[in-house]
């Protein structure tokens, strides 16, 4: 429609052109099943294959409509497919114009497993505790652009020497994009825990010839807290007067190896007047008297009984 204004000398002011599109209108919707999860990439990147439809299309008439598909958000989580720049196409296209200027479908983003180099789990020293010293390897797939860091923690099997064969290494993440991602699994590695050093030092100990043997003490440095040992103390074989070597004998910890240091039982030699008397000797004196084979005839009899001399 063409409208033109004039004044009386045929002179044009204004000119007003204007086109009424009187094509039946259609729009297009998403009506299929609801879409499959993507797993985080950092974009906003959507590769699949969507099929729309058209409403309003008479019957026989070819018309399709296809757009840009793009994810909402690129971030984990619920979010949408929108599909924008929407035009028809086919051979009956000139027919129709399109309403719809947009299409949006529920979908939802993954967060993305991510995957580590090797840990590295330090040598250790036992300490009563199962912690392992770990450091993380490095991570393999973060997207271009994120910020994502890692740390590692490890705890062995058991806190005991004889026990301890592995560390199972865990994964903690954090970072701007941390939430976009899922920690590295755990790993195992194996390792095993030496033995802690202790000192042991014996003490001097004493008693007298005949009497029971006194506990034999000691002095222990280089236990975790908490620690002890098992067993005694022994010493050498003997019960004369002299001196003894005082032994670990059996005092023991599986978790740790022992430095020794010995000492010494002295045994003294019990006072002479609390020795046992020596036999003494008696002898008669028989005066008047007459003897015979299993009888004897006292006529007077004097008994004496002296100290046998030293």
């Amino acid at each position: 429609i063409l409208s033109v204004v004039t004044t009386a000398s045929e002179t044009p002011v204004k000119a007003t052109i204007s086109q009424i599109d009187n094509r039946p209108e259609v729009t297009a919707s998403y009506n299929g099943k609801a879409l499959e999860a993507v797993t985080y990439n950092g974009t906003t990147n959507y590769n699949g294959t969507i099929t729309l439809t058209l409403t309003g299309v008479a019957d026989g008439d070819v018309v399709m409509v296809s757009g840009t598909a793009a994810l909402a958000s690129k971030n984990a989580g619920a979010t949408k497919v929108v599909i924008t720049n929407l035009v028809l196409a086919g051979a009956d296209a000139y027919k129709y114009r399109l309403k719809t200027e947009k299409v949006e479908i529920d979908i939802t983003v993954n967060a993305l497993q991510l995957t580590i180099g090797q840990a590295t789990v330090a040598d250790k020293t036992y300490d009563g505790t199962t912690t392992a010293n770990v450091t993380a390897g490095a991570l393999q797939n973060v997207a271009d652009g994120d910020s994502v860091t890692v740390t590692a923690s490890g705890v062995f099997d058991s806190k005991d020497v004889a026990s301890a064969t592995k560390v199972t290494v865990t994964y903690t993440i954090a970072g701007d994009d941390a939430a976009n991602y899922i920690a590295p699994v755990a790993s195992e590695v194996a390792k095993t825990i030496s033995k802690a050093g202790a000192t042991v030092t014996a003490k001097a100990a004493t008693k007298q010839e005949g009497a029971a043997d006194p506990e034999l003490k000691y002095d222990v440095t280089g236990l975790v807290e908490g620690d002890a040992l098992t067993g005694a103390l022994a010493r050498d074989k003997g019960e004369a007067a002299g001196e003894y070597n005082i032994t670990i004998g059996t005092l023991a910890n599986s978790n740790y190896e022992i430095t020794f240091t010995g000492a010494k039982l002295t045994i003294t030699a019990k006072p002479a007047e609390d020795k046992p008397a020596e036999d003494k000797g008696c002898f008669g004196v028989v005066g008047a008297a007459s003897v015979a084979v299993f009888a004897v005839a006292v006529a007077a009899v004097a008994v004496v009984c002296k100290r046998k001399e030293d």
